[in-house]
């Protein structure tokens, strides 16, 4: 994983979306953890946006624990990415070398 090229913001983020998958009973951290940890921040730009399309916390969560259920508390770590989660990962550092940024937020 490329976790030096992750800003704060962005390594909060990964981490508040473990912590969320954990919460649910997930053994692993996907795509909708890392949007739920994004919904959770919206004094910053992802979560802002996501805010202004009417995506908030509680009605993301209950859609995810609707369609992945839940479990008992888990603590997955990076290693339990899944590949759509480290597929945006990549593309979010070209993107950030594309437009000469050396940090992915």
């Amino acid at each position: 994983m490329i976790q030096n090229k992750f800003t704060p913001t962005a390594k909060n983020a990964l981490k508040s979306a473990s912590s969320e998958a954990g919460a649910l009973g997930h053994t692993y951290i996907g795509t909708e953890h890392l949007l739920l940890a994004m919904t959770k921040d919206n004094e910053r730009v992802g979560g802002g946006i996501l805010l202004a399309r009417g995506i908030e916390y509680e009605s993301l969560k209950k859609l995810i624990r609707e369609i992945s259920g839940t479990g008992a508390p888990t603590h997955p770590d990076s290693s339990d990415m899944t590949p759509a989660l480290r597929r945006v990962i990549e593309l979010s550092s070209a993107m950030a070398e594309k437009y000469g940024h050396s940090l992915i937020g």
